[in-house]
């Protein structure tokens, strides 16, 4: 999501010409020309500045000036009446930043009143990442802690750092939200992307094994454990933090156990895996 976001909306009636920026997703600029207003309400009020500057009404200038800025005009425009006393007949408005225009609220000739939303415009040069990381993950995580973002499609890298952690879980995927800042310059982030998100953990020691040594069972996890003189024993464990080659044993192991890790044993095929789990755990 973009961290910038610039509603347009005018504090005058009027009718919409000249639309200049017709599609979502159109790239803006900061001071473009968006659109021209056809306002009543303006014209009244630039009708009142060039009348005081024909009696030079300096109070009456200023006081027809600030009117004109109440009403949301923009200040260049402001100039190019009060320099060449010369009346607009329709009124440009500019965008305040730059970024693509993520809602579209008006067409053509479309009637607009005070406050109504018009042009929604993102600036996408920072961006925030919000990442869903798991429950066990979140204390190896802190505020400022670099972070890699892979965005797939393209197969591009960039850099990021942790905005901030919710305090929150999700109590259905027992997920909680990471909010990651993104230079995002060169625009490869857009609004609603997907991206794959690497996180380097603290460095803390944990008492890890293989993950080809663990048997899981839909209830229990289980490790092969060496008793020594060729004897064997299904030890129940429990798991934490894991990656790609390693999971973290929290219980039922301790450093120094011998275990199993894979291709040292075969079990008749026509034996039970739960009968065999059962007579090892004795």
């Amino acid at each position: 999501s973009s961290r910038s976001q610039n509603i347009i909306s005018l504090r005058v009636h009027g009718w919409i010409e000249n639309l200049n920026k017709s599609a979502v997703g159109d790239t803006v600029k900061k001071k473009d020309r968006l659109f021209d207003l056809n306002s009543p309400e303006l014209l009244s009020a630039q009708a009142d500045l060039l009348t005081a500057k024909h009696i030079d009404d300096k109070r009456l200038i200023t006081s027809s000036i600030n009117r004109l800025r109440q009403l949301g005009l923009h200040e260049h425009t402001i100039d190019e009446i009060n320099s060449t006393n010369k009346p607009l007949k329709i009124f440009p408005i500019y965008a305040n930043q730059p970024g693509v225009i993520y809602k579209l609220n008006i067409r053509n000739g479309d009637y607009i009143k005070p406050s109504m939303p018009l042009i929604t415009i993102q600036d996408l040069s920072e961006v925030w990442v919000e990442a869903d990381v798991p429950e066990r993950y979140l204390s190896g995580i802190s505020m400022g802690s670099p972070i890699k973002i892979i965005v797939s499609e393209i197969a591009h890298e960039k850099q990021g750092i942790v905005d901030y952690i919710y305090p929150t879980i999700n109590p259905e995927t027992r997920t909680g939200k990471v909010r990651i800042i993104m230079d995002n310059k060169e625009g490869i982030l857009r609004p609603d992307s997907f991206v794959d998100v690497i996180f380097s953990l603290k460095n803390n020691q944990y008492l890890g094994i293989p993950n080809q040594a663990i048997l899981r069972s839909t209830e229990k996890n289980y490790v092969i454990k060496s008793k020594g003189n060729g004897n064997f024993k299904m030890v129940k464990i429990d798991l934490g933090l894991a990656n790609n080659e390693f999971t973290q044993i929290t219980s039922g192991l301790t450093e120094g156990d011998e275990i199993v890790i894979s291709g040292q044993f075969l079990i008749d095929a026509e034996a039970s895996l739960t009968n065999v789990m059962s007579s090892m755990e004795r």
